[in-house]
């Protein structure tokens, strides 16, 4: 038996399949697709304008029942409805499990469409919408009853490092209102609340929380009631470029400026509301310093794990051995802190040393155990 014969009939090899306008690219696309026989399919979608969308639909509509989850990825230049998002709620999707949309130019998005495709789609349990606007607009009714499968949701209005259409804060509360059994929800580049009061949205599943780019996200904590919170993450992060590689998003000085204020009040908010038990919390790319920490301590009181990613200048005070004890510290449960890609004082690391030495697993330490990673 040879390897092609054995590489030809493994049906997981060709499950993979990368999409776009071009004939040649569906014509091997449709052999993958032999190939995978009855194995679920994972497809790319590289969509440059609609003159492409007639060809795509055609293939999509002979496979599209094998499809477990898709990726759309928008490369035109101009923002725009596009043709083959409208054409997605026609076919058959009966396996349809994960769908992410990314726009390098922003995608414009409705609830309607939304709520269609959760409605032709019983398996889609994961939502992804990166470089979309319009979900400002209309109204989310047309969700209600539509979201019970749905668990994880991500949605950005950033479709590079500039955005002109940020979507509001209130206007995705309204969406979260009607998608009570996520477990996990990211929010990226929200806009300032038009109405400065919308309802609480109750999310009673919710393990893990995403709140990245820009301080004004922040503010969607002031109107989330998640009374099992577990995860907290801050990130500042990266998008793609028009060649579809990841550039960092750079720190604005309103960022610096805003972020701590805004995010220390919508914290203590959403504590007010709920109550969370968050045990664990995670800067990625974010401000974070003493002050800050000072800050949101008193909503942490269950606190045991605090990650920090490529943080400049991090001297965290509040962790020297030689001030802190178990019955004095900011977070009295914490058990251990992760500094990965950070600017680390040698002085202070001198003072954390014994912290650093502590076995994470000893059941008698009083003090949290401290892994620095690639420290510079």
């Amino acid at each position: 038996m040879s390897w092609r014969y054995v590489a030809v009939n493994y049906s997981q090899l060709w499950s993979h399949i990368e999409l776009s306008g071009h004939k040649g690219a569906l014509r091997r696309a449709l052999e993958w697709a032999k190939r995978a026989g009855q194995t679920p399919l994972d497809i790319v979608i590289r969509y440059k304008s609609d003159d492409d969308c007639d060809s795509l639909v055609g293939w999509l509509s002979t496979s599209s029942h094998g499809i477990k989850s898709m990726v759309i990825i928008y490369l035109g230049t101009q923002p725009k409805s596009i043709r083959l998002l409208q054409c997605i709620p026609s076919l058959r999707l009966d396996r349809l499990g994960a769908i992410q949309i990314l726009g390098i130019q922003d995608v414009y998005l409705d609830y309607e469409w939304v709520a269609e495709i959760l409605h032709k789609c019983p398996t889609l349990s994961s939502m992804s919408l990166a470089g979309v606007e319009g979900l400002h607009t209309g109204s989310c009714e047309a969700l209600r009853g539509r979201t019970n499968h749905l668990t994880h949701l991500s949605i950005s209005a950033r479709s590079g490092i500039d955005y002109a259409f940020p979507l509001r804060v209130d206007a995705i509360v309204d969406m979260l209102t009607c998608c009570p059994g996520l477990l996990s929800l990211e929010c990226h580049a929200l806009g300032d609340p038009e109405d400065q009061d919308p309802p609480t949205a109750y999310l009673p599943s919710l393990r893990s929380l995403l709140i990245g780019d820009g301080p004004d996200t922040c503010q969607l904590l002031s109107y989330l009631n998640t009374p099992q919170l577990h995860t907290l993450c801050l990130s500042h992060g990266k998008v793609l470029n028009q060649n579809e590689e990841e550039v960092e998003i750079p720190v604005m000085d309103h960022d610096r400026r805003d972020y701590p204020e805004l995010f220390i009040y919508s914290l203590g908010c959403l504590y007010d509301i709920c109550s969370p038990p968050i045990k664990k919390i995670i800067w990625e790319r974010c401000i974070v310093d003493v002050n800050i920490l000072n800050g949101c301590a008193p909503f942490l009181p269950e606190l045991e794990t605090l990650d920090i990613f490529g943080q400049e200048g991090i001297s965290l005070d509040f962790l020297d051995s030689s001030s802190v004890n178990g019955t004095h510290s900011l977070f009295p449960s914490l058990r251990k802190v992760v500094l990965t890609n950070c600017t680390v004082n040698p002085q202070w690391l001198d003072s954390v040393r014994p912290l650093l030495e502590n076995r994470p697993d000893d059941p008698q330490r009083t003090l949290p155990h401290v892994v620095v990673r690639n420290w510079c």
